[in-house]
């Protein structure tokens, strides 16, 4: 996972570097390329996580950042009113 991001951060600093703004710019295409790239990507790895996923179960009031990973057999429940929050990056494993 930090290889993905810091390949990643690595391209876009290249890209604005290199002057990718004035390629938008100049082909609209390329926006749209590299919006749907992204879409594919991220299709991708919640797919990919869901597999990993035997079971899944949310119950009551759960807020989940980005990069959440589930392997196994999970559940989450909030109490009563009480909001769960799971911090980005956060692995759950059952």
């Amino acid at each position: 996972m930090v290889a993905i991001c810091t390949v990643s951060d690595v391209m876009l600093i290249v890209a604005g570097v290199a002057g990718i703004g004035s390629l938008v710019t100049a082909a609209s295409w390329v926006l749209t390329l590299v919006r749907w790239l992204g879409v594919g990507f991220l299709a991708w790895y919640g797919v990919a996580s869901l597999l990993r996923a035997r079971r899944f179960v949310v119950r009551g009031d759960v807020v989940f950042e980005a990069g959440v990973v589930v392997t196994g057999d999970v559940e989450v429940q909030a109490a009563g009113d009480q909001q769960v929050h799971i911090a980005d990056g956060t692995v759950l494993e059952g």
